[in-house]
Parts: C-alpha cells; structure tokens; sequence
C-alpha cells in the first residue's frame, strides 16, 4: 500500500462506531418518548390486564431499535445487550412512575416489559440470522 493510501483510509471500528452512535438516536428518542408519556397522568384506565400487551409491544419495538443500532458493532450477543437495556429502561420507568401523581407502578406492568425486551429483542435476533442467510437454489428445472 501507498503512504498517500495510509493517512486516508480511517480505521473500520471509527466508522463503525460513528453508524451505531447515529442508529443508537431512534431507541434512545423511543425511550424518551416512554419517558415523557409516563411522566403524565393515565388520559384513560385501559381496564384489567389489556394494558400488558401495550407494555410488551412498546418494548418489543424498543428492543428491536436497540438490535438494529448495535448491530453495526459487533453482531454477537447484541440481542442480549438489546433485550437488557430495554429491560432496565422498562424497569426504571415503573420506578419513576410511582413518584407521578395519577400514576402508579405495577410489578405486571414491569414484568410485561421484561417478557417485551426480552421477546423482541430474540425476535429481531431469529429474524436477522434468517435474512442475512443466502437463498437457496432451488436446483429445479
């Protein structure tokens, strides 16, 4: 290689990095839009245990996001970082929403997250080992 070439060329893990701090904005906006909406009291009491699946999906999706923005570094284990942060953040919120007046926290409710992080964050994990495979051919006709 060239000494012109040397001094141009960056090192893979910079602009690894530099991916995975700009993907990093959507969950991290997602949490802060959890955030925001927790901080309030309930608009309406969804009634029963139906609000567990709208735990569950919202951290699914967070999970999700959270795979997708690491996934630029190191792909082995993301999913568990993915699932872990998102747990930790649905934990949290519980906590901070026992201080909310018209609020309070639930251990169902945190739970519901756990199994969102966790589910999601495997989900995404199935779906991008089924999809980075190659297609197979079909050795047909």
């Amino acid at each position: 290689m060239s000494r012109a070439h040397q001094g141009s060329a960056k090192p893979a893990s910079v602009s690894v990095s530099k991916r995975v701090l700009w993907r990093a904005l959507l969950p991290i906006g997602l949490m802060a839009g959890i955030a925001i909406a927790s901080h309030r009291p309930l608009p309406v009491d969804l009634g029963g245990d139906s609000d567990k699946l709208v735990h569950f999906a919202a951290y699914a999706v967070l999970a999700g996001t959270w795979f997708w923005a690491l996934r630029g570094g190191a792909r082995r284990g993301m999913w568990i970082v993915a699932a872990a942060i998102s747990a930790v953040w649905g934990v949290l919120d519980e906590w901070h929403q026992s201080f909310v007046p018209g609020r309070h926290a639930s251990v169902l409710d945190a739970l519901a997250d756990v199994a969102g992080a966790l589910g999601g964050a495997l989900a995404y994990r199935v779906l991008s080992v089924r999809w980075a495979r190659p297609a197979r051919s079909g050795g047909g006709v």
